[in-house]
C-alpha cells in the first residue's frame, strides 16, 4: 500500500512539474522579442498597425528595409524574413499574421530556388507549439512520436531544444529585448565580404532539391491572400552575378519558370531583380547571395516602387 502511495505521489508530482515547466516555457516564448519567436509574436501584435508584410528567407531578412517601403508606399511594413525559411514557414507566417493583422493590404513574398525543399525547413513543429492553438490551419507534420507527446499537453518541455528553452527564459527576463541592429524585423549587414568566386571551369552543376508539395504551398499562399483580399507580389532578389545559381544548379531556371507560370495563371506580379545593375557590383553584397546595407537600400527602393506602381495599375490607393 505504501509503495502505491509513493508511486501516486511521484506520478502526481511529475505531472505537476511537467505541466508547470511547459506552461512557463510556452509563456516565455510568447513574451520573446527575438529570433523566430520574436517575429511570430510581432505577427500577433496589432499595436504597430502593420499593413504590409515582407516575407521570405534571409534574402528578405537582410535585404528589405521597412523604412524605405513605408516612405514610398505610405504603408506600415514589418520584415518577416527568417534564416533558411522555406515556403512552409512563409505560409505559416502569412497565415498567422493575416489572422491578427486585419488591416494588411499587401504581402511581398521573396522567392528562391531552394525554398520548395520543405523537408529541410529548420522550423519544425515544436517551434509552433506555443502558437498553434491560437489559430487553425498552421502547417505541422502532425505525425510521429513527438506529436503524440504533444497531444498529452503537458510534456512539450521534453520537445524543446536548448535554443527554445533559452528563448523562453530570455522572454521572461527581458521581454522587450530585440536583436541589436534589428529594426522591425530587418537585420542589415554593413560589411563587404571579400569572397572568392570559384572558377567556372571547376563548376559542376547539380540539381537543386525541389518538391511539388512545396510548390503547392505557394499555391496555398496565393489562395490565402485572395481569400483575405490582400495583394500578393512575388520577388526574386539579386545574386552576385559571378555567383548566379544558374551556374551551379541545372534546374534553377526550371524552378523559377514554374513560379512564373503559377504567377501568370493567377494574375500575380512576379518581379525578377536578378539583372539589376547592383548584381554586378561586389561592394553591394555581404556575401554571394545577400546584399549588404548599401545594396539592400537600392533593392528596397526598387521593390517598393514596383509595389506602388502595381497598386496604381490596379487602381488601389495605398492610403485607403
Amino acid at each position: 500500500m505504501q509503495l502505491i502511495r509513493y508511486f501516486l505521489i511521484i506520478t502526481i508530482a511529475s505531472f505537476i512539474v511537467c505541466t508547470s515547466t511547459t506552461w512557463v516555457t510556452n509563456k516565455g516564448l510568447q513574451k520573446s522579442g527575438v529570433d523566430f519567436y520574436g517575429k511570430i509574436n510581432a505577427a500577433e501584435d496589432t499595436s504597430n498597425g502593420t499593413n504590409l508584410l515582407l516575407v521570405g528567407s534571409s534574402r528578405m531578412l537582410i535585404q528589405a528595409d521597412p523604412d524605405i517601403f513605408d516612405s514610398i508606399t505610405g504603408l506600415r511594413s514589418y520584415n518577416f524574413g527568417f534564416n533558411a525559411g522555406t515556403i512552409k514557414t512563409c505560409y505559416n507566417v502569412i497565415k498567422y499574421a493575416l489572422h491578427f493583422q486585419k488591416g494588411v493590404k499587401a504581402v511581398v513574398l521573396n522567392i528562391d530556388y531552394n525554398m520548395f525543399d520543405i523537408s529541410n525547413d529548420p522550423y519544425k513543429d515544436a517551434y509552433y507549439y506555443p502558437f498553434e492553438k491560437k489559430i487553425e490551419g498552421l502547417l505541422l507534420n502532425d505525425t510521429g512520436n513527438t506529436h503524440l507527446i504533444h497531444r498529452l499537453q503537458f510534456l512539450d518541455i521534453s520537445l524543446y531544444d536548448d535554443f527554445a528553452k533559452y528563448s523562453a527564459i530570455d522572454g521572461w527576463i527581458r521581454p522587450s529585448r530585440v536583436v541589436e541592429g534589428q529594426k522591425r524585423g530587418y537585420y542589415p549587414h554593413y560589411t563587404v565580404n571579400d569572397f572568392e568566386i570559384p572558377p567556372k571551369i571547376n563548376l559542376n552543376k547539380i540539381v537543386a532539391p525541389f518538391s511539388e508539395n512545396g510548390l503547392n504551398l505557394l499555391k496555398k499562399c496565393i489562395s490565402l491572400c485572395k481569400q483575405k483580399k490582400v495583394k500578393l507580389i512575388l520577388v526574386l532578389a539579386p545574386y552576385y552575378k559571378e555567383y548566379s545559381p544558374d551556374k551551379y544548379y541545372s534546374n534553377f531556371y526550371e524552378i523559377i519558370d514554374k513560379v512564373k507560370t503559377l504567377a501568370n495563371q493567377n494574375e500575380i506580379p512576379f518581379y525578377d531583380y536578378t539583372s539589376m545593375e547592383i548584381s554586378k557590383q561586389q561592394d553591394c553584397f555581404y556575401n554571394e547571395n545577400h546584399l549588404n546595407v548599401h545594396g539592400a537600400r537600392i533593392y528596397s527602393i526598387a521593390v517598393a516602387k514596383s509595389l506602388q506602381a502595381y497598386y496604381l495599375y490596379s487602381k488601389i490607393h495605398l492610403q485607403e
